[in-house]
């Protein structure tokens, strides 16, 4: 005896050859559902297609169209919502936009982005004034790192970071909010990678509050790691920082791993070369790069070394010179590029016969590349080129000049 299927008008039950006792109310506008009755085995495969083809067809609609994301919504007190909307934008990119809704007023966008989305909003008091910060969180959509857009007021909200929306100047892996030295801050967990022989990786936590109206690094803190490549970038990143004394007992005890692999030690001895140079140790620098050349005779940092070994056999009984200049190079290497060079023109006089005054030259231009004084460190190149034409020094000049000429005769935007 066939099955009833009630004659209600727009419903019907699936029979029970399909989905077994677990009966489901469907409404199907505009079926004839006499039919269904009287062809209930044709119908269960009609429904079966239309069933699988149903969410197919869900499937790829939510996937590709950028347009049926559910905005994000979060409710910021006595201001009104902030919305996070990714759309299509009117020449076909996707952007990201940050609104504001106040109840009774117009929707107010924020900030909207094409190379970053915006992914989350954080809440807090950075600046002490007892009124939260609102922190909008944007994802570069090539990689994985965040960028802070920062945004205060009572009663409405005014961007004050970052103040150029072309530049980031800060970034990192993740961002949050977490207790600081002077009270709430904003954490940013950078990826240090001097050297890259992880995972794992090195990380440095960045702190940050706003200080009259300008967001400040006011502390940071490195999350130290025990495998090699952890540490080698901790040495370096002390190395960067002019803690020399650091930076040499962290590449020490990674020196001494039995499996540590020959790119790694390669790297080390160079660095510490340098190292003991910046402390003027100079017999104990030599002796590094002299093993990095015997190890390593091919590599790059090979040739590296091979220059600092002629440079400091050529100058190390000029002492005083010599001093002078690793004194420079370690401001240098400070950024307090303005202080390095205040001090280099006042002790250029005195060098004039000195053998250590062509390095004294090239890292005058280094220092003005530094700050941006392109033409003035061209002519400086060229003068070096002129006076010492036959020189390590005069190579290293003319390597900067083309790189500086391809610069100044690059056209904006391209």
């Amino acid at each position: 005896m066939k099955k009833k299927i009630p004659q209600i008008h727009g419903f019907f039950k699936i029979p029970k050859s399909l989905f077994g006792k677990n009966f489901t109310k469907v409404l199907v506008p505009g079926f004839n559902v006499d039919w269904c009755a009287k062809n209930e085995h044709s119908f269960n495969k009609l429904f079966l297609v239309l069933f699988l083809l149903g969410i197919v067809c869900s499937s790829l609609s939510a996937d590709n169209s950028p347009n049926v994301l559910k905005p994000k919504r979060f409710e910021i007190p006595t201001i009104g919502f902030l919305i996070i909307r990714n759309k299509d934008s009117e020449v076909g990119e996707e952007v990201s936009q940050l609104i504001l809704e106040k109840t009774g007023a117009p929707s107010i966008v924020l900030a909207t982005l094409d190379a970053l989305e915006f992914v989350d909003v954080l809440k807090g008091d950075i600046d002490g004034d007892q009124i939260p910060e609102i922190i909008a969180v944007a994802r570069n959509k090539s990689s994985d790192d965040l960028v802070p857009f920062i945004f205060s007021g009572k009663s409405s909200l005014k961007q004050i970071f970052p103040p150029n929306s072309d530049e980031f100047p800060v970034m990192g892996k993740e961002i949050s909010l977490i207790p600081g030295p002077d009270g709430l801050c904003l954490g940013v967990k950078c990826l240090v990678n001097f050297h890259d022989f992880g995972p794992p990786e090195f990380f440095n936590l960045e702190y940050y509050r706003i200080k009259n109206g300008i967001l400040k690094k006011v502390d940071e803190r490195p999350l130290v790691g025990s495998h090699f490549n952890q540490i080698m970038n901790q040495a370096t990143w002390n190395f960067q920082k002019g803690k020399y004394a650091d930076s040499i007992q962290l590449y020490e005890k990674v020196l001494s791993e039995k499996s540590l692999p020959g790119k790694a030690r390669e790297e080390i001895l160079y660095y510490l070369g340098m190292s003991k140079k910046y402390q003027k140790n100079f017999s104990e620098a030599l002796k590094f790069f002299e093993s990095l050349i015997t190890e390593f005779p091919t590599s790059q940092f090979s040739e590296e070394g091979k220059r600092e070994i002629e440079f400091l056999n050529k100058n190390i009984n000029a002492t005083p010179s010599l001093s002078l200049y690793v004194d420079l190079l370690v401001l240098k290497q400070g950024g307090k590029l303005d202080q390095a060079l205040e001090e280099l023109r006042k002790i250029k006089p005195t060098l004039a016969s000195d053998s250590v005054l062509p390095k004294f030259l090239l890292l005058e231009g280094e220092i003005l590349l530094g700050q941006g004084k392109l033409e003035e460190a061209m002519t400086l190149f060229k003068d070096i080129k002129t006076r010492f034409p036959s020189s390590e020094i005069a190579s290293q000049a003319e390597t900067n000049l083309l790189e500086l000429q391809g610069d100044i005769n690059e056209e904006p935007g391209e």
